[in-house]
């Protein structure tokens, strides 16, 4: 029998498996971070007293934000490598 085809399938399995479970690390991981961070600082706009305060949260979630969206991408750019 001809087990080429079975091997080549098996190494394929075999790295969608590591590329998934790296996919999982960074959601549950990487993910989480900005996304605590947000949550965060979204509760302490309502405890701002000042204008200036509240702008530097706002500063704070859009530089989580664009980490969020930096992450999301690189997760949806990953392939499969040879």
């Amino acid at each position: 029998q001809d087990i080429s085809q079975r091997k080549k399938s098996e190494e394929i399995i075999a790295k969608q498996n590591i590329l998934l479970r790296d996919i999982s690390f960074t959601q549950s991981h990487t993910v989480r971070l900005p996304v605590a961070n947000i949550m965060g600082l979204v509760d302490l706009i309502d405890l701002a007293n000042t204008p200036e305060e509240r702008d530097e949260i706002y500063k704070k979630i859009k530089h989580s934000i664009n980490d969020l969206d930096l992450i999301i991408r690189d997760v949806a750019n990953k392939k499969i490598t040879d």
